[in-house]
């Protein structure tokens, strides 16, 4: 791809409905939930190396998750890890890494990731991201991935589309809330709604117009560091500005209010892993429907499970059917699936 397209991955969540496996000094992005020894963070990361080169690569998170980042992310360089001071959701921090890359190129065009997604069809995800950089950088658009939905899941967001300004490019006519279980199952037998992945595409330029627009506050805040990014000052003035910054995520600060949003219909084994069931619809499963983590367990007369046991202990289960178990640490949970599908 182009020396001008940017990635920045979002890596300050929480993940709590997946407790105990995400905690707050160790949320899901940090964590192998899948088994495949890595964690999402690093599967997000290995995936846009694939065509971004590293020093195009931006990760944000927390302070308190500085020695993670390094230790999980080898060889990242410092300049390309931004350290925020407090939790105020993705606009601040969107805002925070496009001024930031302003400073090093006006003319670049950035991808928004979440660090906590699995996406199973990785070749038709670099062609669909393709595409989006190629009409984000000739039109003044945001572009959004939107997942074709497979179920009425109430969990998810879904953005309702129009007619196609180009090819498989289409207008989104308005963006819902997590819906009903009425109004899920709506949406999906009408053909004309897709998840939203909270993947964006667009012009570095596009956002901070869009900022000046429709959050002042965020860009009066931002704007102020125009000379200071990327200088030995840039630390300081965000440990004292961005606490200033308003707790609000980028769909409520811009993408909902803009007239400006596309999307690109995507059929890529995508799941945001945010709850237990959804982590066992994606996992692989025996032919008793049970999804296993551990490298010492033995299970009979069990089906239906999340079975999630540290790598260093033995276990025995026996007589389960639609179980949550999960050993991590000093904790144990044995909880039944069906009450927390929500």
């Amino acid at each position: 791809m182009k020396k001008n397209n940017y990635v920045v991955i979002l890596a300050g969540g929480v993940g709590s409905r997946l407790w105990p496996k995400s905690r707050d000094f160790l949320p899901k992005q940090f964590v192998d939930l899948l088994g495949n020894g890595r964690s999402l963070l690093q599967a997000t990361y290995k995936r846009f190396l694939k065509f971004v080169d590293k020093e195009y690569i931006f990760v944000t998170t927390s302070y308190q998750f500085e020695s993670i980042i390094y230790e999980q992310l080898e060889g990242i360089s410092p300049d390309n890890v931004l350290l925020v001071t407090a939790d105020r959701n993705t606009a601040p921090v969107i805002a925070y890494a496009s001024f930031k890359i302003a400073a090093l190129n006006e003319e670049a065009n950035i991808i928004f990731a979440p660090s906590d997604h699995l996406i199973l069809e990785e070749i038709a995800f670099q062609e669909i991201l393709k595409l989006g950089m190629s009409y984000s950088r000739n039109h003044q658009v945001f572009v959004t991935l939107g997942i074709l939905p497979t179920r009425a899941d109430r969990n998810y967001g879904y953005i309702e589309f129009g007619d196609c300004p180009q090819g498989r490019v289409k207008a989104v006519n308005s963006f819902k809330e997590k819906p009903s279980s009425i109004k899920a199952e709506q949406y999906l037998l009408s053909g004309r709604y897709l998840w939203n992945s909270g993947m964006y595409i667009c012009h570095n330029k596009t956002i901070i117009a869009a900022l000046k627009k429709y959050n002042q506050q965020i860009y009066s805040i931002f704007i102020r560091g125009v000379g200071i990014y990327s200088t030995i000052d840039e630390a300081q003035f965000i440990a004292d500005n961005f606490p200033l910054s308003p707790n609000i995520s980028i769909d409520f600060a811009i993408i909902e209010k803009a007239k400006n949003v596309v999307v690109i219909e995507s059929d890529l084994g995508w799941s945001d892993l945010g709850t237990w069931e959804s982590l066992y619809l994606a996992s692989i499963k025996d032919n008793l429907g049970n999804a296993i983590v551990a490298s010492d367990a033995e299970i009979s007369e069990t089906q239906n499970c999340i079975i999630h046991i540290q790598q260093n202990k033995k276990a025995f289960i026996k007589g389960l059917d639609n179980f949550i178990i999960v050993d991590e640490k000093e904790i144990l949970f044995i909880y039944p699936r069906n009450s927390l599908i929500s």
